[in-house]
């Protein structure tokens, strides 16, 4: 079936609706490629490793406008950030979980208003993760207050609790935020996942709608989620070639990729796990292959301090990634996988000849990204698989004019004579000579929603 819903109608919830549905912000989604994932709340320790007490002392305790600077100068297209997870302690007064679990189990300070304030000024995008059934942290009275029993037991109370919760939280923040990102809880036994999906297409009709797994009848877009490199690609599809000194050997998917780049999914003491350069490799591999949209988005945590703190490299190594994507941002930034030079679910680095390639969301501009470099200055490649025709070609880099030629076998390319292949990726920017009668932006919607059925 079709992952998109229809308009649903709330009145017992006494949430309003938005008079027209839209699919901009989804397809907004599908053209991104680089983002953050950042999980932050009750459960963050101190820099020391100490716990926190309380919900209000991790709210109390972040630095909103120190952190949104912070993810601005890593220049990410959008931002995935924690509302709640361990215990279920949203991160703004929340009425509804104080009428169900009672007062001090969400924070006084609304942490989210404020995080979405700083960041449309920063014209970064926000989706809210949460995970929808955190039942089974509660206390045995709190259980019992929400109608909850286990994992696979699904009961009305308890699915009453978690679609008052996540109506509020979309009513509440409708109008500046883009949309959930849904841990595994969506689909425990527990948990009514069509509901949930009807819940917020109520309230908020363009929401992009992301699951830890696959897209399903709850939500549009699937996920897969990397911690440990060798461990995780291997249990996605039994890859055991991963490893994780060495990111050519780390497949791309299909569906968004969240990856841990700190020590863990939220802050704990350490450095930072890869440089700048591996990530930069696999943001650009994942926006060749990455169909659904979203690409990558690189996990880091912040520490609960009244100054924005993070572990050691943190900083320094996310903006060089930031800066290095920016170089060629075009290339990477409001884009989809290419149709001339196609890139299968699964291929990492080391299984291309020459590189990887993309496309502009609005489907005029075509980019090779180069990683591996021919012994020459002139690199060969079959003919574009969707009959494409090609008139010239630019190093994106340098803005040299490179020799070009096409046949219905291969096209050849030549840098410029003061040019050289860079070291980490050589961007190609191909001139289009017959533009296809239909963008990929104007079908992305439709496609993702035909993959899906």
């Amino acid at each position: 079936m079709s992952v998109w819903f229809s308009l649903l109608v709330m009145p017992a919830l006494g949430y309003g609706q938005d008079a027209t549905s839209t699919t901009d912000n989804r397809d907004a989604y599908a053209h991104k490629s680089y983002g953050i994932f950042v999980h932050y709340g009750s459960m963050t320790p101190y820099p020391d490793g100490s716990k926190q007490k309380n919900v209000d002392g991790a709210a109390d305790n972040f630095d909103v406008q120190g952190f949104v600077d912070d993810i601005a100068k890593m220049s990410p297209e959008y931002l995935i950030f924690t509302a709640w997870h361990l215990r279920m302690h949203p991160l703004y007064p929340s009425a509804k979980m104080t009428q169900w679990r009672g007062q001090g189990h969400s924070s006084q300070r609304d942490v989210l208003q404020e995080l979405l304030d700083a960041c449309d000024a920063k014209g970064i995008d926000v989706y809210f993760y949460i995970q929808p059934s955190e039942a089974h942290n509660f206390s045995p009275a709190e259980q019992a207050a929400v109608g909850y029993i286990d994992r696979k037991t699904k009961t009305t109370i308890y699915n009453n609790f978690i679609n008052e919760m996540i109506a509020e939280i979309t009513d509440r923040y409708k109008t500046q935020f883009k949309g959930f990102w849904f841990d595994k809880g969506l689909i425990y036994g527990c948990t009514d996942t069509k509901r949930i999906g009807e819940t917020v297409r109520a309230i908020m009709p363009d929401a992009v709608l992301i699951a830890n797994g696959f897209a399903n009848e709850s939500s549009d877009f699937g996920a897969v989620e990397v911690k440990s490199v060798a461990a995780n690609f291997k249990g996605l599809g039994g890859y055991s070639g991963a490893d994780k000194s060495d990111e050519e050997t780390w497949p791309g998917y299909e569906r968004s990729v969240s990856f841990v780049s700190d020590r863990s999914w939220s802050a704990e003491p350490g450095t930072i796990r890869y440089t700048s350069e591996q990530m930069y490799k696999y943001t650009v591999l994942q926006a060749g292959v990455n169909e659904e949209g979203g690409g990558v988005a690189w996990a880091i945590g912040p520490y609960p301090t009244k100054t924005i703190s993070w572990n050691k490299g943190i900083l320094s190594g996310m903006t060089g990634l930031g800066t290095m994507i920016d170089d060629v941002g075009e290339s990477i930034k409001s884009t989809v996988p290419s149709d001339s030079w196609p890139t299968a679910d699964k291929t990492n680095i080391s299984d291309l000849d020459w590189g990887i390639a993309t496309r502009s969301a609005d489907g005029n501009d075509e980019y090779l990204h180069v990683l591996k470099s021919p012994s020459g200055t002139t690199l060969t490649i079959d003919a574009p698989a969707d009959g494409r025709e090609y008139s010239s070609a630019v190093n994106l880099r340098t803005g040299n004019a490179c020799g070009f030629s096409q046949t219905s076998s291969q096209v050849k390319i030549t840098l410029d004579a003061s040019d050289s292949w860079d070291s980490v990726d050589t961007v190609i920017k191909l001139i289009v000579e017959n533009q296809p009668p239909a963008s990929t932006a104007d079908s992305a919607s439709e496609n993702l929603s035909e993959k899906s059925k």
